[in-house]
């Protein structure tokens, strides 16, 4: 695991590099969810700072087996409304928010705590009708909307293309997502790109990338 950590790490430098940026401009969210809490422990011991889960059970185990303090809990799965509960307060960010009536439950949970919960709009980029994520030419009206709750602050875009597409396709895709996400002039997160196409998201202007399979498979 150490050796495809490494690896992960100086290929988004390069990438960055590449980009025009320096490598600190690039947050690697390590994956966990298919991991147990021992081999999340084990990446967190090589530097791991921050970690992404996608199901609110097993987050909430891990957080009884793990100590998870000053650690950047990242929720990156499909969110019931009535799990926001859960994460509120507890994440550092929520990536996922694709709809107004999650938004304003989380909006809800967060004034019940007194805390501002920092959350990413997820964006259908491909137009899948089996994907989460709010249509692009919704997004506009999304935002304006949840920008209005309190409790709340929205930090950024998060996106998944279609898998399987060609490299310039894939591109095209993450092109997209940045013309979409330099259309808003307070946003700072943009979060794409995963194992197989990390290095490519960044080229394309990533600030954020979710990696998992890669840390321990070492296909990098």
């Amino acid at each position: 695991m150490q050796t495809a950590y490494t690896t992960v790490l100086e290929n988004i430098a390069a990438a960055a590099r590449r980009s025009g940026r320096s490598p600190s401009d690039i947050t690697l969210v390590a994956v966990t969810k298919a991991l147990s809490a021992e081999k999340t422990a084990a990446l967190l011991a090589l530097g791991a700072t921050h970690i992404g889960e996608n199901r609110v059970q097993v987050l909430e185990a891990k957080r009884e087996q793990l100590d998870l303090s000053g650690v950047n809990v990242h929720f990156i799965g499909s969110l019931q409304a009535n799990k926001a509960k859960y994460l509120v307060g507890q994440t550092a960010l929520i990536q996922s928010v694709d709809r107004l009536s999650l938004a304003e439950e989380i909006s809800k949970q967060a004034q019940k705590k007194s805390v501002t919960q920092d959350i990413l709009l997820e964006v259908n980029i491909g137009g899948e009708a089996q994907k989460g994520g709010v249509r692009k030419d919704e997004l506009a009206a999304l935002y304006e909307q949840v920008q209005a709750l309190d409790g709340l602050c929205v930090k950024g875009l998060m996106a998944i293309p279609p898998f399987g597409q060609e490299e310039a396709q894939t591109r095209e895709y993450f092109r997209e997502m940045k013309m979409l996400f330099d259309g808003f002039s307070d946003l700072r997160v943009l979060s794409m790109g995963m194992s197989a196409d990390y290095r490519m998201a960044i080229e394309e202007g990533a600030t954020m990338v979710r990696v998992g399979s890669a840390l321990t498979s070492g296909k990098v």
